[in-house]
Parts: C-alpha cells; structure tokens; sequence
C-alpha cells in the first residue's frame, strides 16, 4: 500500500485582463512555486481557455479538470471571487490600484492559510474531496 499525501496549497495571480497568456504565466507560477508536485486545475469553458488539456501552452505535470458549460456551483473560485466582489463591487475608488491593493490582501490572507479557501465550500463535494485528503 503506497502512502499517498496530499496537501492544500493556493496559488493566486492578479492580471490586468484574461488571455491565454495570463492562464498559461498561472500555470507556471504553480509549476514553479511547487516543482516536485503534480497539479490538478479545474477550470470553466472560457473562450481563452484550450479546449485540449494536452495544449501545448499547458506545462507538464498540470493536469486540467474541465467543467461542464454553465455550471459555477462547482466552480472553486466561484465563492472567494464573490466574497471580493463584495469588498471591491460598487464603490468609488480613487485609483485601480487601490481597488486592486484591497483585493490583493483578501488574496493574501487566503495564499497564506489555505484551509480559509476550503473552508468557504460548505459542505458540498468540493468540501469533502478536499477533506478526503
């Protein structure tokens, strides 16, 4: 019997817009902060997205989890990006970069203690995947 160990780590970037070359500088921010470990990233349909997890934008050792068209309840980022949106979401603010400094320290909390991000799943199958390990 192997001794399988997992653990929890979270990874963020913040870009000034989305693109495959965003995605694929994500992809090797993860590859890079984790070497010696296999990745597992769940992601939607967007249109910047490959359709193909074999993509060769993709690094190796990054295995992608596409999820079914229109459906965010099983979407991870789903919940934090709500929870910033509140935080950031109608207000005047006098520049972007403070608006983006505001949401860079509930990213920062979160890089920092990864059991907060799992801890905003509920008691969904996201919740007990991740408490599986």
């Amino acid at each position: 019997m192997s001794d399988l160990r997992c653990a929890s780590y979270t990874v963020f970037v913040q870009t000034p817009s989305v693109s495959m070359e965003w995605t694929q500088a994500f992809l090797e921010q993860i590859k890079a902060q984790y070497r010696d470990h296999e990745h597992i990233v769940a992601w939607d349909g967007a249109g910047f997205h490959p359709k193909d997890a074999s993509h060769e934008m993709i690094p190796e050792d990054i295995h992608i989890v596409t999820l079914p068209p229109y459906s965010p309840e099983l979407n991870p980022i789903e919940k934090p990006w709500d929870l910033i949106q509140d935080r950031t979401a109608n207000k005047l603010w006098p520049t972007i970069e403070r608006m983006d400094q505001v949401a860079g320290l509930h990213l920062k909390d979160w890089r920092e203690e990864p059991l907060k991000v799992i801890s905003l799943f509920g008691k969904g199958w996201i919740r007990a995947s991740a408490n599986a390990t």
